[in-house]
This record gives C-alpha cells, sequence and structure tokens, in this order.
C-alpha cells in the first residue's frame, strides 16, 4: 500500500489508519496511528482516534492516556473531553469522569449525552433518553456498530428473538406486515426478512438507516423518533421487533400504547431488555442505557391487554468480559 511506500509520510499513515478503523480492523488502525504519531507526536487527531481504538478494545487505561495526552493539546476539545470522562466512568473513577462532564457542560451546556451520562454517576431520577442524545450516540457508532456488536461484544439477540418467534406453533411462519423499531444498520432485518411478506423499519439515527439501505432488505425505512412515526402512522402491523431497542427509551408506558394502537389483533410484540434486580420500575443504569424489571412488563402486559406468550432469562451480550444479562419477551394483542 501508498503508506508502506512512504514511511515518513505521516498525513498519509495517518489516512491508512482511518481506513483500517472504517473497516473494523482496530489493530492495524493502531499500528499506523502510532507510525504517524512518531512523525507527529503533537497531533490532537491522532492521539484521539488512538483512545478510540483502545476504548472499541475495552482497554480503558490506554484510552484514558491518549485521550488525556490530546487535552494536553487543548483542554477545550470537546469530543476527547466527553470520550474521557466515558472511560474514566468504565473504570470506574467517578470523580474524574463527573468533574469532565461538568466541563463539558460549562463548554456546552446543552450537550444532551453529558447531562445523560452525568446522571448515571450522580443517581438523578430521569426515567427517558433525550432523543438527541440517542440520535447522536448512534450516527457516531454507525461504521463500527455491526463489526463491534459481532464480533467483540458477542450480540445475538436478533437470532434469538426470531428462534422464540419460530418455535410459536400457534402462529404463521410468515407475518404480513412487520415493523423493526430501532432497526439499525439491519441486523434484526436480516434475521427476520424470510418470514416477512413486507418488512418496515424505523431508527433515529440516519447514519443506522443509510447502512441498512445497503442491505436492501426492507421495503419502507424511516429516520425518525419511534412515538412521532406511531402517531402518525396509518399501517397496522402483525409483528413488532424491538431487539435491544427498550433500554435506550427508559420508561414505557406511552411506546406500549402507541405499539398497541398499531397492532392487529392477535398480532405479536418480540422484544429484548436488560434486567434489574429492582421489584419493579426501572433503572438507569452506569452504561446509561436502562433496565427493567420483568414486574414491570408484566405490568404494562395487563394495562394493554396484552398476553405474554414467552418470557426466558438470557444473556444479551458481552461488555467489558461479562455477560450482560437480560430477558426476551413475546407478547400478543389479544383485544
Amino acid at each position: 500500500i501508498a503508506a508502506e511506500d512512504n514511511p515518513d509520510d505521516s498525513d498519509l499513515l495517518f489516512n491508512t489508519g482511518l481506513c483500517y478503523k472504517k473497516t473494523g480492523s482496530i489493530e492495524n488502525a493502531i499500528q499506523y496511528f502510532h507510525k504517524s504519531l512518531q512523525l507527529q507526536p503533537e497531533s490532537i487527531d491522532t492521539l484521539y482516534n488512538l483512545g478510540n481504538c483502545y476504548r472499541e478494545l475495552n482497554n480503558f487505561e490506554k484510552a484514558a492516556h491518549y485521550y488525556s495526552a490530546a487535552l494536553k493539546l487543548n483542554n477545550e476539545y470537546q469530543p476527547a473531553i466527553s470520550n474521557l470522562a466515558y472511560t474514566f466512568h468504565r473504570l470506574e473513577q467517578s470523580d474524574k469522569a463527573l468533574a469532565l462532564y461538568d466541563k463539558l457542560l460549562s463548554l456546552n451546556p446543552e450537550h444532551k449525552g453529558a447531562k445523560h451520562m452525568k446522571a448515571t454517576i450522580t443517581g438523578s431520577h430521569i426515567e427517558t433518553s433525550d432523543s438527541q442524545y440517542v440520535t447522536e450516540l448512534f450516527d457516531d457508532y454507525s461504521d463500527d456498530f455491526e463489526k463491534d456488536l459481532i464480533e467483540n461484544l458477542h450480540y445475538k439477540v436478533p437470532q434469538l428473538l426470531k428462534n422464540e418467534l419460530l418455535a410459536i406453533t400457534e402462529r404463521p411462519h410468515v407475518y404480513e406486515h412487520v415493523l423493526d423499531l430501532g432497526c439499525g444498520t439491519g441486523l434484526a432485518g436480516i434475521e427476520i426478512r424470510d418470514i416477512s411478506n413486507k418488512l418496515s423499519g424505523i431508527d433515529l439515527s440516519a447514519g443506522m438507516i443509510e447502512k441498512a439501505k445497503e442491505k436492501n432488505i426492507y421495503d419502507h425505512l424511516v429516520a425518525g423518533d419511534i412515538t412521532t412515526f406511531l402517531k402518525e402512522n396509518n399501517e397496522q402491523y402483525d409483528l413488532f421487533l424491538a431487539a435491544d431497542v427498550f433500554s435506550y427509551i427508559g420508561r414505557l408506558e406511552e411506546t406500549f400504547e402507541l405499539i398497541t394502537a398499531n397492532c392487529c389483533v392477535d398480532g405479536l410484540i418480540a422484544f429484548s431488555v436488560e434486567t434489574t434486580n429492582l421489584t419493579d420500575g426501572l433503572e438507569l443504569g452506569k452504561t446509561g442505557r436502562f433496565k427493567h424489571a420483568k414486574a414491570y412488563i408484566n405490568k404494562l402486559s395487563d394495562e394493554f391487554n396484552l398476553k405474554i406468550i414467552q418470557a426466558k432469562d438470557t444473556e444479551l451480550r458481552q461488555e467489558a468480559g461479562q455477560w450482560v444479562e437480560g430477558a426476551l419477551f413475546i407478547l400478543k394483542k389479544t383485544v
């Protein structure tokens, strides 16, 4: 490649690192970023990208080192402040994380991500995610989303949900119209396409929707808010799919009300949640995602005339070497 023929061209080495990072080859990206950094040791962009690479590998100590180095060159570089705060959070150095989130909010008082993540440290009582925070989170994540989930986090929720749907003998194996809520890049759509006559998807992140379009598996895709879409929608669906979505919503009363309003009688809602040890309700976890008590889902099912067809504990994915505990549910609209 060109970088090998020009070992003294720091820009070329840096761009090669970016290309490897885009394709998910993080170790190769690190190699070229280091080569570039040797030639330009005060490159904020290189230091920041090294921090991002090590963060993706869950090497939070090294990530913190490079984010900190970038901030020594510019202590108001907001992306590095935000990511270093999150890194300290994951290292359970809450005081350092909180100080950085406060600094970020002093520079940008409307920073939704900082407000949300600060709440996970201070224990502030919030029950919903800000849509702008979720949109920005997944727009930034769209390029690396699939490779990270599948290869690094061993994500398997779409396959598990499909297996549960296929095991329900009282249902036909082909659904007339499926709505994939929070469809992301289409990982669940790939699984469900062959049992869907028509498959639609919605996601807050336009970046994720563009990745989903590339798969050419959806009949209809929308970039937008689930609540707004369902309020304005005129379609009826016989299957709603929500793989790892409700953790980014929080309180689910309005979501369940709108889903049931747009669901055919005898239609199904198949979804996953991260679970909590709370006896009821929900809580904001350290990751910034919400966890839901199974009793809370049971209560919502009763409130909206939904019959629980399946409820199964499972491992959703790995995070920092540990499995994230959750549950799969399949609910049926009865009236």
